[in-house]
């Protein structure tokens, strides 16, 4: 219920929407209930966190306890005198070109002071598993094949973040057994003799 579906991005997050009084989306999109204004109050120096899960910061259960949240508290609490709106641009899901046409499509309209660019992960993680698919089988039987997903994957990914949040962490454990599986090639242990 937190997704829609998006003609240019794939996904986006419903604006104006409550996912079980756990995550706010405001009016424009932005993870929390305050409302942004295209043109800032002045002497307000605005931060924009843009980035997927990890900006997004799916793992708290309320908007105050995300990252960005904290750095805006942190920030009027070591200067007071100065006014400072940080805004959590984050998409779950989000890569690197997603984030790059938002910025050029909607974000750069409410002119940031400041950007915080923090991605990385769903890139890294499409990279693996394109790696690990290469690795399956000889080369050229099936080049750029996609594997199938199920009708019902599909809708989770789009409307659970609790589907979402599953799936990231079984992919992160893939990862290690991955790296585990794969470690030095050791030496070939001796024959041990019989003793007879």
């Amino acid at each position: 219920f937190l997704y829609y579906r998006h003609a240019r991005l794939g996904h986006a997050l419903v604006r104006d929407f409550s996912y079980y009084d756990w995550v706010h989306i405001n009016p424009q999109g932005f993870r929390g209930r305050r409302p942004v204004a295209f043109e800032k109050d002045s002497g307000v120096f605005r931060i924009m966190a843009v980035g997927g899960s990890t900006t997004f910061d799916s793992y708290v259960s309320t908007d105050s306890a995300a990252w960005p949240a904290r750095l805006e508290h942190w920030l009027k609490e070591l200067a007071p005198d100065r006014r400072v709106e940080v805004i959590n641009a984050g998409v779950p899901g989000y890569n690197v070109m997603q984030d790059l046409i938002r910025l050029e499509t909607e974000l750069h309209e409410y002119k940031p002071d400041l950007i915080i660019f923090y991605q990385g992960h769903n890139d890294l993680f499409g990279n693996l598993r394109r790696a690990l698919a290469d690795r399956r089988g000889p080369e050229g039987q099936r080049p750029g094949q996609v594997e199938p997903i199920a009708p019902w994957i599909r809708w989770l990914e789009q409307h659970s973040m609790l589907y979402t949040k599953l799936a990231e962490r079984a992919k992160l454990l893939r990862f290690h057994r991955i790296r585990a599986r794969d470690p030095e090639p050791a030496a070939a242990p001796e024959p041990q003799r019989q003793v007879e």
